[in-house]
């Protein structure tokens, strides 16, 4: 889809995403493409490298800094790198249906 969109001569810079499709493969050809992708994550199997660490996102977000904010949505942030070697900044906000997720 977003090759026939940059066919169609669509100017984008980001592809935002659901959790259904931000994935390794994808983002990576996203990036090889030279846009930016925004997307959501859920807590699977998907691995994160902290520290030549491979962890999961429970323990990434562990190992965040919390986020000094008036907006009390965002809660930590983290730059690390995500299956294949691909940069990400992963940021956690708070679930707005169940405040304690």
């Amino acid at each position: 889809m977003v090759e026939r969109a940059l066919e169609a001569g669509v100017d984008v810079s980001y592809v935002l995403m659901d959790n259904w499709f931000t994935y390794g493969p994808l983002l990576k050809d996203i990036v090889a493409r030279g846009l930016h992708a925004i997307g959501m994550v859920k807590a699977t199997s998907q691995r994160y490298e902290i520290s030549d660490r491979k962890v999961n996102l429970q323990s990434l977000y562990q190992q965040a800094r919390p986020v000094q904010s008036s907006r009390q949505e965002v809660l930590r942030s983290i730059t690390t790198k995500m299956a294949p070697g691909i940069c990400v900044k992963v940021v956690s906000v708070r679930h707005r249906g169940s405040k304690k997720d």
